[in-house]
């Protein structure tokens, strides 16, 4: 009886110590800065012992057995280079501060994805269950559905430094005083006038995705073209009041822009949105990037809709009554962001929202191909490594603006390592501080900075968009070589 009672109190430990939990990963973007991100949460949590179901565009090819891929495949006209490529950058194409663009993007992405039919299998699946979910933010919480589907926690997770439209989902949105927005060129300590624009970015964005402002019609007139016309009319007559804007929009009286607009029938909180929108444009020109943050409210109606036609119907295969979009977005437990104090800006932060910048860097070492050792430790004055990213290509350069960088490489002292994807012609005949690499090379040149990111020292240089600035930073923070790109 006594080794009975003893084997049952073994078990008991055994089970209570259990503590491997069933985690749903979601990073949906094509971006491969985006995947290390996601690859960096599958490292951890198989170390710990969890089973991961990852959905990604980029699977592992040889996956542990606690590892579950959705793989998702997407159509060119979605992917970045689509939109962010050489060509469109020379000829200033896409504006990449520009909010439409990005919400498009990014709005295309995530309905890929929730369509895609390894995902469909996926939700519809009635046996499938989770602890916990964590997806990734960037301009939109559709990806909520699948805490509430699976009746789990859902954690955020964000690549971007804290910002008010990510803190507001947990817990109130950042002081416009000291925190700029995240497409603001403002660095704190901000001067009165950029703490006003700061503030309009957050007032502004608020109105238009205010409950009044959904309970209204739907507002096709709250776009570029009607808060244009109403600026020309406030601009013509500066002192002209609400109600003389409002009396001359009466049928038949509205001017020939306004009807072509669809103002003629706007409602009344509408048309208060637009001249505040028109007054920010005509006032406050230098920031004037605020208005195109009335795209989040016609972005918000299209992530509803999405919600409801891949969510609603997945919940009732299951028996599930699944809960509205706007409840289901603020039901997070927990933000998990790629930052760190030491990189970005001191903000006052909730408990449940977390930073951890750096999260991603492997630890695990291999040892560089011989070549690339080689050249590293014969370069007396340190290296430079030269790299366009992922999407952006060497190769697509004018070959005057090739012959251009070559010429400014030769002029180094720094041995140079140039991230090229196709055979360079006209490379000069010594090359003393310059290597080219080609396709054979690619991935061991980009591992290169990931691997001597974990070690080395270094000041990391390098101008690019998005996210992707503060994830260089925190993989270069401690490597010996200077990245341009």
């Amino acid at each position: 009886m006594l080794k009975e009672c003893v084997v049952l109190c073994i078990i008991s430990s055994m089970i209570w110590t259990i503590e491997a939990f069933k985690v749903l990963l979601m990073f949906p973007l094509p971006a491969p800065s985006h995947g290390i991100l996601g690859n960096g949460y599958v490292e951890h949590l198989l170390n710990a012992g969890h089973e991961v179901t990852y959905i990604t565009p980029f699977p592992h090819e040889d996956p542990p057995p606690n590892l579950h891929q959705v793989v998702l495949n997407y159509p060119d006209e979605v992917l970045p280079s689509k939109i962010l490529n050489m060509k469109n950058i020379l000829n200033d194409k896409p504006n990449l501060n520009d909010l439409d663009v990005m919400l498009d993007f990014v709005f295309n992405v995530y309905e890929h994805a929730l369509k895609h039919e390894n995902v469909q299998e996926l939700i519809k699946n009635q046996n499938t269950n989770f602890d916990v979910a964590v997806v990734e933010w960037l301009y939109g919480e559709v990806s909520a559905g699948f805490a509430a589907l699976f009746q789990c926690p859902l954690i955020w997770s964000s690549s971007l430094d804290p910002h008010w439209l990510i803190l507001q989902l947990v817990d109130e949105a950042a002081n416009p005083s000291y925190v700029p927005d995240i497409l603001s060129n403002n660095l704190p300590p901000f001067t009165f006038s950029q703490r006003v624009q700061e503030l309009w970015t957050q007032i502004s964005t608020s109105v238009t995705m205010n409950d009044e402002f959904r309970n209204g019609r739907p507002s096709i007139a709250i776009n570029n073209k009607t808060i244009d016309a109403i600026r020309h009319m406030i601009e013509a007559d500066r002192h002209v009041t609400y109600h003389e804007i409002r009396a001359s929009l009466g049928i038949g009286c509205a001017p020939p822009i306004l009807r072509e607009c669809g103002i003629a029938s706007i409602t009344p909180a509408h048309l208060r949105t637009v001249i505040k929108l028109a007054l920010a444009r005509l006032y406050h020109n230098k920031f004037c990037y605020t208005v195109h943050y009335t795209h989040i409210y016609r972005s918000t109606k299209k992530y509803a809709a999405l919600y409801n036609e891949v969510f609603i119907p997945a919940g009732n295969i299951k028996g599930i009554v699944m809960p509205p979009y706007e409840e289901v977005k603020y039901n997070a437990s927990l933000v998990i962001s790629n930052s760190h104090v030491s990189l970005g800006e001191s903000v006052r932060l909730p408990q449940n929202f977390i930073p951890v910048g750096g999260y991603h860097i492997n630890t695990k070492l291999k040892p560089l191909p011989k070549d690339l050792q080689k050249l590293m430790d014969d370069a007396r004055n340190g290296v430079i490594y030269f790299s366009m990213g992922s999407n952006l290509k060497s190769k697509d350069l004018p070959d005057k603006m090739k012959r251009d960088f070559l010429e400014m490489f030769g002029q180094l002292n720094q041995t140079v390592i140039w991230k090229f994807e196709d055979a360079l012609s006209g490379l000069p005949k010594k090359r003393t501080h310059l290597e080219v690499g080609s396709t054979a090379k690619h991935f061991s040149l980009t591992n290169l900075v990931y691997r001597l990111a974990a070690t080395w020292k270094c000041i990391p240089v390098q101008q690019t968009s998005g996210d992707e600035c503060v994830n260089t930073v925190a993989q270069a923070l401690q490597c010996n070589t200077r990245e341009f790109g």
